[in-house]
């Protein structure tokens, strides 16, 4: 007769009234360095077993705890990850929220860290209500702020102040609560990028070089960006890209990059040359174009003097004019006063000789008067 099967029973030692602990790979949560006590040690978490029901077969968990499982680490799969992009120099807040009010801040330790970070991973530390600076790293102080007057409604969102490109990593919120045992109620990851727009490429030439009479040289500017961007020199009569130098990129005390490139390419008619800043992060692509028609169907290249020359050109020629104007204004000035002038002579001329006429007519009108005057007392 074959003997009957019994199955084992549960080992007490891990029996805790009605619950089984069992250490589930996926569920244990390593606790920030420092924590003292049992909270140093990798959390076991205890699992509610049904009455009656034992372990499965050796180094295995029960079979009807295998779904438990899967679902335990479906839950770590998930955990809450938020992307924020911020302009060096602002104020950034990195969300942490745990959707169920009314907590005892007496029971809660909040820890912000750096992720996969082991040296100076502390970003801010609130333990059982009050801030704790002693494990913080320097590069956080003074910049971190939590908001008191939510926290007991689970907002435990961190401000950052005057984020650097030296901010730029994984942020992980970590909430834990003190009951029978410390638990992991909330985690939550952040990641901070840092970006900002360049400015609209300035983009000046040809310039043709004083060593080749083929040759001309472009050159393309902007700033106030972050990140580094990649610059791209384009033909833009087959948009082929075109090599050019390496780029100068320059970093301003504010945190934001400059960009400086040239380009040298072969003259040729009807150029059409464009110069684009791409911003990875903003996803952002700036461009300035320069386009030459072609003249005539035996024009060469415009020489990029021509410009200057013509510019010279323009301005000699309008000084010539002012200057004859000016010259036949003053000769015209001189023939009116000139006229006028001769005009006062002849005027002055004529007037003298009408009045000796007249001086003359009125002595001889006195002689005839007195000479009749005296025939006629003689006739009397």
């Amino acid at each position: 007769m074959e003997p009957q099967r019994v199955s084992p029973l549960p080992d007490r030692r891990t029996q805790d009234r009605g619950l089984a602990a069992l250490k589930v790979p996926g569920c244990c949560f390593p606790l920030p360095a420092g924590a003292s006590g049992s909270e140093s040690r990798s959390r076991v978490c205890k699992v509610p077993l049904a009455i009656g029901e034992g372990p499965g077969p050796a180094g295995q968990p029960p079979r009807r705890y295998s779904f438990l499982l899967l679902l335990l680490h479906t839950i770590r799969a998930v955990t809450a990850l938020e992307e924020i992009v911020s302009r060096p120099g602002d104020n950034t807040m990195l969300s942490c929220i745990y959707h169920r009010g009314g907590l005892d801040l007496q029971s809660l330790r909040v820890y912000w860290q750096i992720a996969n970070q082991e040296a100076c991973s502390v970003v801010h530390a609130l333990i059982f209500g009050q801030n704790d600076e002693s494990k913080q790293c320097p590069h956080f102080k003074n910049r971190t702020h939590l908001f008191w007057d939510r926290l007991e409604e689970g907002n435990f969102s961190l401000l950052l102040l005057n984020v650097s490109h030296s901010d730029e990593h994984t942020y992980k919120c970590i909430v834990m609560q003190k009951k029978e045992y410390t638990d992991v109620i909330h985690q939550a990851n952040v990641v901070l990028s840092l970006a900002a727009s360049y400015s609209q490429p300035i983009l000046r030439g040809p310039i043709r070089n004083t060593d080749s009479t083929e040759e001309v040289t472009f050159s393309c500017r902007s700033g106030n960006g972050y990140p580094k961007p990649n610059v791209y020199w384009i033909n833009k009569t087959d948009n082929s890209r075109l090599p050019s130098s390496e780029p100068q990129i320059t970093l301003h005390n504010d945190g934001t990059y400059s960009v400086f490139s040239t380009l040298k390419v072969k003259a040729s008619p009807n150029m059409q040359i464009e110069c684009s800043i791409e911003n990875k992060i903003l996803q952002e692509n700036l461009s300035a174009n320069y386009t030459q028609q072609k003249q005539s169907s035996d024009s060469s290249t415009e020489s990029p003097e021509s410009p200057g020359k013509k510019g010279r050109g323009a301005q000699a020629v309008g000084i010539i004019s002012i200057v004859i104007l000016m010259g036949v204004l003053v000769a015209l000035t001189c023939w009116l006063r000139r006229r006028r002038s001769s005009k006062l002579v002849s005027y002055t001329v004529t007037f003298a000789t009408v009045k000796e006429a007249t001086t003359e007519v009125h002595e001889k009108d006195a002689g005839c008067t007195g000479f009749n005057v005296k025939d006629d007392k003689d006739g009397s």
